[in-house]
């Protein structure tokens, strides 16, 4: 799509250097070659606003992506572990713990993190006496946060 345009402005733009070196004598053509200019300077200006809408679009996915490697990686696990570990005793609370099967679809990602964060939430003390640092509950609100702004 991208080279498509770039030929088509391209060429519009030889067009518009023709017109500029053999001026019209014709009112109504000078009038003509004006507005061609000005609309293709419309077009050249939506062309690089979508080019860099594209671009920025790019880096917020890749950076999602990260953030969700990095939530992923380090912090659902040893959440998921240590809240398993904590409330063995009680079975109901310890199957909420339990690691559900990694999927790609974003929103059965974010409803799987909110819901470990809520359920660790409301266990943080039996967490915390079990080796799970009151940070990481923070960290992974924050980092939930963070990936929800980023593939919004």
């Amino acid at each position: 799509m991208d080279r498509m345009l770039t030929r088509k402005l391209a060429m519009a733009a030889r067009v518009l250097e023709f017109l500029r070196a053999h001026p019209f004598t014709d009112r109504n053509q000078a009038t003509v070659a004006t507005q061609f200019e000005a609309q293709l300077a419309a077009a050249d200006s939506l062309f690089r606003a979508e080019h860099k809408d594209r671009l920025a679009a790019v880096a917020a996915q890749r950076h999602g992506a990260e953030l969700r490697r990095g939530l992923e990686a380090h912090l659902l696990p040893s959440i998921e572990r240590i809240g398993a570990f904590a409330t063995r005793s009680d079975a109901q609370v310890a199957s909420q713990f339990a690691t559900p099967p990694r999927t790609r679809n974003l929103a059965a990602f974010v409803t799987r993190a909110a819901n470990l964060l809520e359920i660790a939430r409301a266990h943080q003390d039996a967490l915390t006496r079990n080796g799970l640092a009151r940070s990481h509950i923070t960290e992974l609100a924050n980092g939930l946060a963070e990936f929800r702004h980023a593939t919004t």
